[in-house]
């Protein structure tokens, strides 16, 4: 996956280097990211902390204005910024977005003591959680592809302790999409919205709901694929070029 984010980022320099200046932030437990003290004492990285580094990037490139990216769990800190700068956010785009409606299986897992319990159970032993899964597609409940996404991500260990980590890192991320819309309506944010035609764990229909509410701000696209959608760089780098343009 690094290797394919590395990909889109050097086809987007491509279209966009004579007009943009692209930064690229790794998430917690993502790339080289390395955790400051405080972070690994409190366990959690908080709209302070991304208010600060947001700030710290504007100011080392010198910039009051910015246009902010992110792709599936890296869409919930692209829409915050939106809470935080809706001033001086440009545009939003959003690639196969998590977080762009409530999801109750994100809070049980994080925020209930039973939940967190499951799911720090489930990091050390998956075998249980993949037979529930299994059911759940079987009945209908999940897509199939879904599932085998969802089996494939907790066959190794190492992957099931980064999601664990990832998500508890991140709890408190969760976006208010109601003040969000009123920001980007009331500012004028252009946003894209882009998903993947074939994606069982990010639907194209999670963003109409946001669509319809941001009046003619914003532009929905769905690319021939699934939910690795930046696999098709060549083709998102048109779209968020004609959208920035």
């Amino acid at each position: 996956m690094a290797s394919i984010v590395r990909r889109m980022i050097f086809t987007f320099e491509k279209h966009l280097r004579d007009s943009y200046t692209i930064v690229a932030v790794d998430l917690i437990f993502h790339g080289k990211t390395l955790l400051a003290d405080s972070f690994s004492t409190k366990g959690l990285f908080t709209m302070d902390n991304l208010e600060e580094l947001i700030r710290a990037i504007l100011k080392n490139e010198n910039k009051e204005q910015f246009s902010v990216m992110g792709y599936s769990f890296g869409g919930r800190l692209a829409m915050n910024c939106i809470l935080l700068f809706p001033d001086k956010v440009d545009s939003l785009i959003l690639i196969a977005s998590d977080a762009l409606r409530w999801n109750p299986g994100y809070y049980f897992a994080t925020k209930s003591l039973i939940g967190k319990t499951i799911f720090r159970l489930m990091t050390n032993n998956p075998d249980f959680v993949v037979s529930i899964l299994g059911f759940l597609s079987a009945i209908s409940l999940i897509h199939p592809k879904a599932f085998e996404f969802y089996k494939n991500q907790l066959s190794f260990q190492p992957v099931r302790q980064k999601i664990y980590d990832v998500w508890m890192a991140h709890r408190n991320m969760v976006p208010d999409i109601s003040l969000m819309q009123k920001n980007i309506n009331k500012f004028h944010i252009q946003v894209l919205l882009i998903f993947g035609a074939h994606d069982r764990i990010i639907p194209a229909r999670a963003g109409k709901k946001l669509i319809r509410s941001l009046k003619k701000n914003a532009r929905e696209v769905i690319i021939d694929a699934g939910h690795r959608v930046i696999e098709k760089s060549q083709a998102i780098s048109e779209e968020i070029w004609n959208h920035l343009k």
